[in-house]
């Protein structure tokens, strides 16, 4: 029997605006996340149409109008796409009015075949069980145009997580999986799904004072031992190796795939 979807009401405002990865810089800024800018600030997004799965807060959406895009931010929180409007209000009306906002199913989505240049999924994928990360990028697949490109972030790696639940356990600390991550990826686990209906690339980054941003909301003792983390493996050395083949498949942060639409 399929799993039940992770429940749309856990997603409230609270959520985006305070436990969301990027709540800190959202509050003092409506711009992308750095680690989200650097991996598509060279796309030209002029004239193009895009769409953002799971579209959060809207920083991806106000971002690519700007940039002269028609673009298009869904999701399955009322919250969310409530926040998400607002984002863009205080942008000139040519620009606010090529910003398009819904509720809307990422296993059913609204749209014609082939109408999309460019799908993003961010942070989105962790979030949905096998059966609905299956239907989602089929759905992605469908309405992308010939040869459309689709770019997907996820985060933790699975592979780290296990790790680091095994080395905690040990001191009384049992590191769960969040109630949002029904499904954290591998970076193998993550190119077998996209190869289905895309052909790409699949590469991992790992990102400086990880672990201390894991525990802004956890007590002083776990919080130490993330800086003593963060401060030995943001080392030059030990990050680099950790960047090398095969140590990359278990200790980076950031999973990200870069691919287009295979033509059947």
């Amino acid at each position: 029997m399929d799993k039940k979807p992770v429940s749309s009401d856990l997603y409230d405002k609270e959520y985006y605006e305070k436990y969301n990865h990027g709540y800190a810089s959202f509050t003092k800024s409506k711009d992308l996340m750095p680690d989200l800018y650097n991996q598509i600030k060279d796309i030209d997004l002029t004239g193009m149409k895009i769409l953002d799965v799971g579209c959060g807060r809207g920083e991806l959406i106000r971002y690519a109008v700007v940039k002269g895009a028609e673009a298009y931010g869904i999701d399955y929180s009322d919250a969310a796409i409530e926040i998400a409007k607002d984002i863009v209000v205080d942008l000139p009306e040519d620009i606010e009015k090529r910003a398009y906002f819904e509720t809307m199913d990422a296993k059913e989505l609204k749209f014609e075949n082939d109408f999309f240049d460019y799908v993003f999924l961010f942070d989105i994928v962790e979030h949905l069980h096998d059966w609905e990360l299956k239907k989602c990028l089929s759905e992605v697949s469908r309405v992308l145009k010939p040869g459309g490109k689709v770019i997907v972030h996820t985060s933790p790696n699975k592979n780290l997580m296990n790790l680091v639940r095994v080395v905690a356990r040990p001191f009384g600390v049992n590191l769960k999986s969040s109630e949002f991550h029904v499904n954290e990826q591998t970076p193998d686990s993550l190119n077998k799904y996209m190869s289905e209906n895309f052909h790409g690339k699949l590469y991992v980054l790992k990102d400086k004072h990880y672990w201390i941003n894991q525990m802004d909301f956890r007590g002083n003792l776990l919080k130490t031992a993330a800086r003593i983390t963060d401060t030995l493996f943001d080392n030059p050395l030990i990050h680099n190796l950790c960047l090398a083949y095969p140590f990359n498949k278990i200790f980076t942060t950031d999973i990200w795939y870069k691919g287009a639409k295979k033509l059947n």
